[in-house]
Formats: C-alpha cells, sequence, structure tokens
C-alpha cells in the first residue's frame, strides 16, 4: 500500500466515564481511496465504522496511561471485503515528567490488492518522552 486516504463521519457514545477509565463505541461511515506500489489501479471504497475505545489512567506518580482501540470496517462497496485496526498503547512515567512508551498496531485486511501481500501488517514502537 503506498497511500490510503480516508474521510468520514461518526457518532460516539461514552458508555463508561470514571475519574481512572473512559470506555465509548462509535458508529459511522468513511469513504477512502487507496494508492498501490505496483501497477495495480487506485480504488475507491466505501466503509462502514464501528470501534470501541478503552483508556485506563492514573494521575499519580507514576503516572499511566493504558489505551486501546480497535475499528472494524465492512466494505459497503466491495463485497466481503473488510479491513480491522488494532492499536494498543502503555505509557508509562519513568521519573518526574519522563515517559516510557510501547504502542503495537495490527492493521488486517480480508482482500489485499495482490494474491501475495500478507493480510496483516503489525508493528510495535517504542519510545521516550518528556512532558512539559
Amino acid at each position: 500500500m503506498k497511500l490510503r486516504s480516508q474521510v468520514g463521519g461518526a457518532y460516539q457514545r461514552r458508555l463508561v466515564q470514571t475519574n481512572v477509565v473512559l470506555f465509548g463505541v462509535l458508529a459511522g461511515a468513511v469513504v477512502n481511496r487507496e494508492e498501490f506500489l505496483d501497477d495495480t489501479p487506485g480504488r475507491n471504497n466505501l466503509e462502514g465504522a464501528l470501534a470501541a475505545e478503552l483508556e485506563w489512567f492514573t494521575f499519580d506518580y507514576p503516572k499511566t496511561d493504558v489505551t486501546s482501540t480497535f475499528v472494524f470496517f465492512p466494505s459497503l462497496t466491495d463485497r466481503g471485503r473488510s479491513r480491522m485496526e488494532l492499536d494498543a498503547r502503555v505509557r508509562r512515567e519513568l521519573v518526574s515528567d519522563f515517559f516510557f512508551n510501547v504502542t503495537f498496531r495490527n492493521s488486517f485486511d480480508s482482500d489485499p490488492p495482490s494474491e501475495n501481500a500478507a493480510r496483516n501488517d503489525y508493528s510495535v514502537v517504542t519510545s521516550f518522552g518528556w512532558s512539559f
């Protein structure tokens, strides 16, 4: 995949909202344009969007944030195709306002553009940061 451009709209509802947990769901629709690296022609898609997001956090030392987002995109124009995105992140304060982050991402496509293309794309990112 060379580029996926996406625009859409959705309705979100927070089902749980406390001082340490947020949980919400989302439903909507998106239009996207996909461009590929090889000679495969680009394609436009209309997709539904169904999502769930969970956040857990603490404000006292050490500050900690855990966030997980899952989005399901059933295609409305390409029958039988669906995409899924999973993002999970942990951010932990090591010393005053200095953080360590780990992010995991998985992207799934049930109908990739070529037979040789992988259906899943995984990534893990680690980083350090300072908040001010």
